[in-house]
């Protein structure tokens, strides 16, 4: 018998596949997924990852304009994904692997920071928040959006 927990974002996998809501909300302690560890210099914010039906993934867009890499075999391609040795929940790279399973399903996932004006705007709009963001600024300010300029990262099926 596993006496191993079950890990918050397989969990919410698990919920997604059996409940199929129109989206899922993951929040973390940063703003989204970066293509290297947050507090490194340089390190960019993906604010779209598209999931390959048949696995995989890659960047569709990075914070300020302009599309990310992306190999063939899945995201990593130019994107380094790091997990604190204290960290018992996967950290970041197992956040993206689960969200990239409920993509899978047809269900949008938006990756937020907890806490936040953009954290509270991706749970009461869910894609949304990500799509009036790319519009245009009042758009992003309607929607709630810390300074007018949401910040997260949206995983959606290609």
């Amino acid at each position: 018998m596993n006496s191993e927990l079950p890990r918050p974002d397989t969990l919410v996998r698990d919920l997604a596949e059996q409940l199929r809501p129109e989206y899922v909300v993951f929040l973390t302690n940063v703003p989204g997924v970066f293509d290297r560890p947050p507090e490194e210099q340089g390190a960019r914010l993906l604010r779209r990852i598209v999931v390959r039906p048949g696995g995989g993934w890659r960047v569709a867009e990075v914070e300020g304009g302009g599309l990310g890499g992306g190999g063939s075999g899945g995201g990593e391609s130019g994107v380094r994904m790091s997990v604190d040795a204290h960290d018992a929940t996967g950290g970041i790279a197992l956040k993206v692997e689960e969200a990239a399973a409920v993509a899978r399903l047809g269900i949008p996932v938006v990756i937020a920071q907890a806490g936040s004006e953009d954290g509270d705007a991706a749970c009461r709009l869910g894609p949304q928040v990500a799509l009036q963001a790319a519009g245009t600024a009042a758009a992003a300010a309607a929607a709630g959006a810390a300074g007018g300029g949401w910040r997260g990262t949206l995983v959606v099926l290609e």
